[in-house]
């Protein structure tokens, strides 16, 4: 949502902002997943992972454009 105006000095400004999650839901969009090799009592054990990055919640940016 933006406003666009007319202020001295300039062609014109515009003010808005983006609301990100409006509804603050929980999900991610990035995993991860891997192995990898130990040595444990003289035998190579293999160990496997994985995990996901969480996204963040409601949030907002906000901004100013001034046109000259």
């Amino acid at each position: 949502m933006a406003y666009r105006f007319k202020l001295a000095h300039t062609k014109s400004a515009s003010v808005g902002f983006t609301i990100y999650n409006l509804f603050n839901e929980e999900y991610e969009n990035n995993g991860y997943a891997g192995g990898a090799y130990q040595m444990i009592n003289n035998q190579v054990v293999r160990k496997n992972y994985a995990g996901y990055a969480a996204q963040a919640g409601t949030n907002v940016m906000a901004n100013l454009t001034l046109r000259f």
